[in-house]
């Protein structure tokens, strides 16, 4: 008897679980190809066939971040189903520093939904990307750091900027130097790319990037440490305030510190690991 308790307990969650991949397919009308013959299998009830489609899948490079919350989501209830606690885990971590406010289905099990709430609790908040510049003395140089990645979903840093109306440079995993004088204004993105190539986070983006003041402020030379500072004044409209259009993240590094803090950017590019929140591109010190 107890064994046939088992069984039918384990019968209604795969049941359970079958209905919300039902429910959320027919809410997405764009759902990936593979995320669907994952889906299927596990209707067909192919438990460990469908984790194989997970797996293929975060090796595309054609997913989107939508693409890749799905995945997580749906790829942690055939855990839970199996029983595989470490993996339940691992999956709702990661999807917590994707969409820490995601909500489930109705059908997800509260037993579910509570271990995503501690994983929750566990991240420092969600994915961010962000671009750094450094004067040089012939121009600048950009890197591109990432913050908020717990789970080392990040496998790739990508960084562009252009003079306004030139070609754009590109640069992956790597620090990229425009020329320019004083008062150089570029145009710049970087974006954070996770498994199945998604684009995970963005601070401006190839068709929308922001546009920005880099300035060299009086009393410093360039690429020295003391006097005067680096004033990084993004104009990407949707930074702007509604009544100056004052930029809402100017940052100054004056006299060898950063006003929000002395911060020394560490030669290291966190992918694939869950040890650091930050993973830095590329070498930079911020005088």
């Amino acid at each position: 008897m107890a064994y046939f308790g088992r069984l039918m307990a384990r019968f209604t969650l795969v049941i359970s679980f079958a209905a919300a991949l039902v429910v959320a397919s027919a809410g997405d009308a764009h759902a990936h190809p593979i995320l669907d013959e994952a889906a299927r299998l596990f209707d067909e009830a192919e438990f460990e066939a469908a984790l194989e489609v997970f797996h293929r899948a975060e090796e595309a490079g054609d997913l989107t971040r939508d693409d890749l919350i799905q995945l997580y989501e749906w790829r942690a209830l055939v855990h839970h189903t199996l029983g595989n606690a470490d993996d339940l885990e691992t999956d709702l971590m990661r999807l917590a520093s994707l969409d820490p406010d995601h909500q489930f289905g109705r059908q997800v099990p509260p037993v579910v939904r509570e271990a995503f709430d501690r994983a929750k609790a566990r991240t420092t908040g969600q994915i961010t990307v962000h671009v750094d510049a450094e004067i040089q003395p012939n121009g600048v140089r950009l890197g591109a750091r990432v913050e908020h990645d717990t789970s080392g979903i990040v496998q790739e840093l990508r960084l562009g900027a252009r003079a306004p109306g030139n070609a754009w440079t590109h640069r992956s995993n790597s620090a990229l130097e425009m020329p320019g004088a004083p008062d150089t204004t570029l145009e710049v993105y970087a974006e954070a790319v996770g498994p199945g190539g998604a684009v995970v986070a963005t601070d401006g983006t190839p068709d929308d990037p922001f546009s920005s003041l880099i300035r060299d402020l009086p009393g410093r030379e360039a690429g020295s440490t003391g006097g005067g500072g680096i004033e990084i004044i993004p104009t990407h409209p949707s930074d702007d305030d509604d009544d100056g259009g004052v930029p809402v993240w100017p940052f100054l590094v004056g006299g060898g510190a950063l006003v929000v803090g002395a911060v020394i950017l560490i030669a290291v590019l966190v992918a694939g690991s869950g040890s650091s929140n930050t993973a830095l591109m590329p070498p930079m010190v911020q005088p």
